[in-house]
């Protein structure tokens, strides 16, 4: 398996070809109604987005992820100490306005200048699906996650999640940082498709007791 320790930061200025979300799950995730993974699994807004759900194991790696890993450009969602910040709202707003230049623009001009250069390659983007606990967990026992560039999310926004007792400001849960990397990537449309799942689905009703 290669390494891609070498990679540079996401190509931010050129929209991917497409985006494999690999939601890596601790499988106590799967038992929990609050489990916010589930709600990313939905996503049907966007075609180049493919999402995957594979269970976490110390002992047997998903050998699809690590054949994805060795083959096209991969990341890690990870606030290691290596890794570098992905600042959320200045990307956001930069294809904001991306999609405001375009939209002044004819069909066929937009289908030329959607993206600044030739579209990237297909990314492939890991989020530990788990408690933070149980994340730092499963970090600590897959080397292969520790041999990948991480990106740590940078935003002054605050979680909203409160299903789960002793959630931090901005500890935010799988579906809300899943919002804000498809922002920070362009994938503008498939972030308020899951923004309108996760706010329909962070009930009170659904709290654990």
């Amino acid at each position: 398996m290669t390494s891609n320790a070498s990679l540079p930061l996401l190509p931010l200025a050129t929209m991917a070809a497409g985006l494999d979300l690999m939601l890596l799950t601790h499988q106590t995730e799967f038992l929990k109604t609050t489990n916010t993974g589930v709600l990313v699994t939905a996503l049907s807004g966007d075609n180049r987005i493919q999402v995957r759900r594979p269970l976490w194991s110390r002992v047997a790696p998903d050998q699809q992820l690590l054949a994805a890993i060795a083959s096209q450009p991969s990341f890690l969602l990870y606030p290691g100490p290596q890794a570098q910040l992905l600042d959320v709202q200045k990307w956001q707003l930069y294809w904001q306005q991306q999609l405001q230049q375009n939209a002044a623009e004819t069909h066929e001009q937009q289908a030329e200048s959607s993206n600044i250069g030739p579209p990237g390659p297909r990314l492939q983007l890991i989020v530990l699906d788990a408690t933070w606990q149980l994340a730092r967990k499963m970090y600590n026992q897959s080397a292969y996650l520790k041999q990948l560039p991480a990106i740590s999310l940078d935003s002054t926004e605050k979680s909203v999640y409160r299903l789960r007792r002793n959630q931090q400001d901005m500890g935010w849960c799988t579906a809300e940082s899943v919002c804000m990397l498809l922002s920070a990537l362009g994938y503008l449309k498939a972030a308020a498709e899951l923004q309108q799942l996760f706010l329909a689905f962070n009930q009170p009703e659904k709290a654990e007791k």
